[in-house]
C-alpha cells in the first residue's frame, strides 16, 4: 500500500465545505504492554490521560477483536479540552502499569512519516482493514424538544459530510413520559477515515437546535468475555447502548 492509503488519517482529502474544529486534538502514544487485552489498554490510556481533558477515542491501528492477538505498538488518542496537547506531553515518560508511556503531538498538518517511519508503515498497512470496520459514537448537544425523527435525519445528514453513516439511533426519555428525548444519540459510521474527519474537522451544524452538537465518546474494544459471543449484531448493539448509558426497548428508538 502506498502513502496515499493514509491520506484520510492526515486529513489531506477532506471536503472543502466541512467546517474546521480544533476542539479535539490527537496524540500518538507508545510504550504500553501490547500483549494485554485491547479493552484493558483502552481503559488504561483513558485513565492515564484523563487529567488532560475529555478522552473521546482511543484507536489501535489494525485492531480486530476477532483475530488480533497482539496490539499495535502505537495508539492514537483523541482528547477534548483546553491545553490538552500541552498537558498530554507533560505526561510523556510517566508510568502506566509499570511501563513508561511516551506521547507525541500529531496535529492534522503533520504527516505520519514525519513523526515516526515505523508509525507511518503501521498506519499504511492497517488502514484498509480499519476502514472496513464500523465505529459507533455518542453525540450530544441537540435540542431534545424536537421530534426524534427530525433529530435523527438532521444528524445523519450532517455527519454524512464526512463519509457513510448508518441509521442514527435517537431515544425518548421514559422518565419524562416521552415529552423529551434523551440527550445522547448513537451514530455509527463506516471506517476510521470517516470517524477521523468527524473528530478533527466536523464543526457544529448550522441548523437551529443543532449548533452545539459534539461527539462525547467513541465505543471502545469489547471485553474478552464478550468476544466469545461472536459478532451477533443484536448482542453488540445492546452492549453499546449500556456503554453509552442508554437503556431502551424496541419502542424507544428511532433510526433514520
Amino acid at each position: 500500500m502506498d502513502e496515499s492509503a493514509i491520506k484520510g488519517l492526515e486529513l489531506n482529502d477532506c471536503d472543502a465545505d466541512i467546517p474546521k474544529s480544533s476542539s479535539i486534538v490527537r496524540i500518538v502514544v507508545e510504550g504500553y504492554d501490547t500483549f494485554l487485552a485491547a479493552y484493558d489498554v483502552n481503559l488504561g490510556l483513558r485513565e492515564h490521560f484523563a487529567s488532560c481533558g475529555e478522552v473521546i477515542h482511543v484507536h489501535f491501528p489494525g485492531y480486530d477483536a476477532s483475530r488480533t492477538p497482539v496490539l499495535s505498538r502505537f495508539a492514537l488518542v483523541y482528547i477534548r479540552g483546553e491545553g490538552a496537547i500541552e498537558k498530554a506531553l507533560k505526561l510523556s515518560g510517566s508510568d502506566m502499569g509499570g511501563r513508561k508511556v511516551i506521547a507525541k503531538a500529531y496535529p492534522p498538518h503533520i504527516k505520519a512519516k514525519q513523526l515516526d517511519p515505523e508509525f507511518a508503515s503501521i498506519l499504511s498497512a492497517s488502514r484498509d482493514q480499519d476502514n472496513r470496520q464500523q465505529r459507533t459514537m455518542g453525540v450530544t448537544g441537540f435540542d431534545t424538544t424536537l421530534p426524534r425523527d427530525v433529530v435523527a435525519s438532521t444528524l445523519r445528514k450532517h455527519f454524512s459530510k464526512c463519509g457513510t453513516v448508518q441509521p442514527v439511533r435517537v431515544f425518548h426519555d421514559h422518565d419524562l413520559r416521552k415529552t423529551l428525548l434523551r440527550s445522547k444519540a448513537l451514530i455509527t459510521v463506516d471506517g476510521e477515515d470517516t470517524l477521523e474527519k468527524v473528530l478533527l474537522q466536523l464543526g457544529g451544524c448550522d441548523v437551529d437546535g443543532f449548533k452545539n452538537i459534539q461527539v462525547s465518546l467513541v465505543s471502545g474494544p469489547p471485553k474478552r468475555e464478550r468476544e466469545r459471543h461472536g459478532y451477533n449484531p443484536k448482542y453488540y448493539m445492546m452492549k453499546r447502548l449500556k456503554e453509552f448509558g442508554v437503556e431502551c426497548s424496541k419502542k424507544n428508538k428511532t433510526s433514520v
